[in-house]
């Protein structure tokens, strides 16, 4: 996995100092989350939606991602899917690291039952990396983001139902 957090000693020292979800009980949390969102991903998250609620941007959830902005079940055309968002200010080598970070977790907790392919199917970001790791009920991306224009580096992580073809 080669990001901006990556390249020169400046991000692996935040990447180590860091430590998001690399050793211990996150790392446990962590891939149980995973796990448990790709398990509620066929029904279309219904086991983590709060019925009650509907928040701005999507469902209102009972589970969010440590550290993250915001997480939501979102409709999409014929499935839901459930996706967080850490923002940081425009490049900030925190997002990177973030990104690398979830890269490793992910890889370690769904990478022996899964494909990584990396997606560069974008919407013209000043820069952008992505991994997605598809199962065989569901797909698991994470994914970096910068945004001029909006003065942000975002990074998401998004699981969604996967239907063979």
């Amino acid at each position: 996995m080669k990001s901006k957090a990556s390249k020169g000693i400046a991000g692996i020292a935040l990447s180590i100092l860091l430590g998001f979800y690399t050793a211990g009980t996150h790392a446990a949390d962590f891939c149980s989350d995973i796990n448990h969102l790709i398990q509620a991903a066929p029904g279309n998250f219904s086991a983590i939606i709060v019925e009650s609620g509907e928040g701005s941007k999507g469902r209102d959830i009972t589970l969010k991602l440590e550290g993250s902005s915001e997480c939501t079940v979102r409709l999409m055309i014929r499935s839901k899917s459930y996706g967080c968002t850490w923002t940081f200010r425009l490049g900030d080598p925190r997002a990177y690291a973030r990104f690398d970070a979830l890269g490793q977790a992910l890889q370690r907790c769904i990478g022996d039952r899964s494909t990584l392919n990396q997606d560069q199917n974008v919407n013209h970001p000043d820069f952008y990396d992505s991994l997605m790791f598809l199962l065989d009920t569901a797909k698991v991306s994470v994914s970096v983001k910068d945004k001029s224009a909006l003065e942000s580096t975002f990074v998401f992580l998004f699981v969604e139902p996967r239907t063979k073809t």
